[in-house]
């Protein structure tokens, strides 16, 4: 990723971190970005699997693929996440700090009941049910390094613009880590103007998951065409903890006043419910040729927010370490709206059979743009506040996000009947404006038998990203932090047919 438009983006962001919201480009980007392939049979072909069917996966990438069961069928999958993350502050000196993040998740749940009308022109009449599991928030951090800025001067800075938030540098007034002399609203630091070597470092741990549960329905005409529809009914739940601690790495308890270390800790807390509508279709050709197209309406979501913070700081006067009880932020609630893009979705499949060699190949064209993403901040609200924010970060996300065409491939082949081998790979435009593409490898293997089948996907990827745990007026002085990931996601799926 480029870093340097990355960095822009959260410059841009960090305006907001004078009010109480800190609902933004980074909640529109994670909640509108998914990847619909639950099944590991759809996870072996990279997602690629909008002409194909007889998956429940169809229901979450062109429902009209329902249509082609034949037979009733319970399936369940689960799956492995790991994210292993490499961080470190962009020009320090300083070793990758590595974390990785691993966690088991219950992907898909669904019966899909399949029934041949009374008609010589329906061949089916499907409903299928499901909870399909979208995407994983999972992944830690965790850098350190030292130079001589300090969040606390971005404290300092935001008290001379009169900028006060209580669970950001009101914290910081409390415990004296700034504070006036002779209350003429100059705030001060222990460590202005002394350009001392600080040792920082931060713990970001995120976790959680969107799943959707979908109710779906497809029929098969004449074997020519498929034509299906979906409601999905998206669940989202996001955990974020964030540690930042600072220490003085040149300490000199002879002052009388020398700051000696300090503690910033942020949780956040998100719960979310919406819905959305899928319509697709299905042609099938004398050639094997499949063409399928696939409408996904906007995702609209209520979201909840809720939020705390502390603050610890240590100083020494006159060689007496002083340490007074931590501040405590009230607990925060917000509640908002967020409008995710639609989404088309143009597919190509070809069913193969040469002698002992069967199977299909399938791409995938999956068309959405960024920019459509909305975000309500209380829509009944009349504080102009509320309305100001809301029309500045939809602004940014217009300027900073940008439509993206993403492309997966895949190929399935039967081997002896009765096995599977899958291979998949994905293009995957970054959101961000002016940014370079990610890429991610799959490869599945499966058994299919007559009322039985249980298989086995991988997917790899990786990307890297920017994080700011502060600014200033002065961007030369901010702390960036590069990190990379590499993520691995391993799904096993089991289906009885009935």
């Amino acid at each position: 990723m480029k870093l340097h438009n990355l960095y822009i983006l959260i410059l841009l962001n960090s305006m907001l971190l004078s009010s109480a919201y800190s609902q933004g480009i980074t909640e529109a980007v994670r909640y509108s970005s998914g990847f619909n392939s639950p099944t590991a049979r759809v996870l072996g072909v990279g997602g690629a699997f909008g002409a194909m069917g007889g998956d429940i996966s169809s229901l979450n990438i062109n429902p009209a693929g329902i249509g082609d069961y034949n037979k009733g069928e319970f399936v369940f999958g689960t799956s492995i996440n790991n994210v292993s993350s490499d961080a470190f502050i962009v020009g320090l000196e300083s070793d990758n700090q590595k974390k990785n993040s691993s966690r088991f998740l219950v992907d898909n749940l669904g019966f899909v009941f399949a029934k041949r009308p009374n008609s010589s022109s329906w061949l089916t009449s499907n409903f299928a049910i499901g909870y399909l599991k979208t995407a994983s928030f999972n992944e830690d951090f965790y850098y350190e390094g030292i130079n001589q800025t300090s969040i606390l001067s971005q404290f300092q800075e935001q008290a001379f613009d009169g900028n006060f938030s209580e669970f950001g540098n009101q914290l910081a007034v409390e415990t004296g880590a700034i504070y006036e002399i002779n209350g003429d609203n100059y705030y001060h630091t222990d460590i202005e103007g002394r350009n001392l070597p600080i040792f920082k470092s931060q713990n970001v741990e995120r976790r959680g998951s969107s799943g959707e549960l979908a109710f779906g329905w497809a029929g098969n005409y004449r074997n020519n065409v498929n034509f299906g529809l979906s409601l999905g009914i998206p669940i989202l739940s996001f955990e974020e903890t964030k540690i930042y601690e600072e220490n003085n790495d040149a300490i000199d308890i002879a002052n009388q006043f020398e700051f000696s270390d300090l503690s910033y800790i942020e949780k956040l807390e998100t719960s979310g419910v919406g819905f959305n509508i899928k319509l697709g279709a299905v042609v099938k050709t004398g050639s094997n040729l499949r063409f399928g197209v696939a409408f996904h309406s906007p995702t609209w979501y209520s979201l909840n927010d809720d939020y705390y913070a502390t603050f610890d700081y240590s100083y020494y006067d006159s060689g007496n370490l002083i340490n007074d009880d931590p501040a405590k932020s009230p607990d925060g609630h917000f509640k908002y709206s967020l409008s995710t893009p639609w989404k088309a979705i143009g597919s190509v499949g070809y069913l193969f059979n040469f002698g002992s060699l069967k199977g299909f190949a399938n791409v995938d064209f999956e068309y959405l743009d960024y920019r459509n993403n909305h975000i309500g901040y209380n829509d009944d609200s009349e504080n102009p506040d509320d309305l100001y924010n809301e029309l500045l970060v939809n602004n940014q996300i217009d300027d900073q996000l940008d439509k993206v065409l993403n492309v997966r491939m895949g190929t399935e082949l039967v081997i002896a009947d009765f096995y599977r081998a899958r291979l998949g790979y994905e293009i995957l435009p970054s959101p961000f404006y002016d940014d370079v593409n990610n890429s991610a490898f799959s490869a599945g293997l499966g058994y299919r038998g007559d009322g039985f089948y249980i298989d086995l996907g991988l997917r790899f990827g990786s990307k890297s990203s920017g994080y700011l745990p502060y600014t200033f007026k002065n961007s030369d002085d901010d702390l960036l932090v590069n990190v990379d990931q590499n993520q691995t996601k391993g799904n096993l799926t089991v289906g009885f047919k009935f």
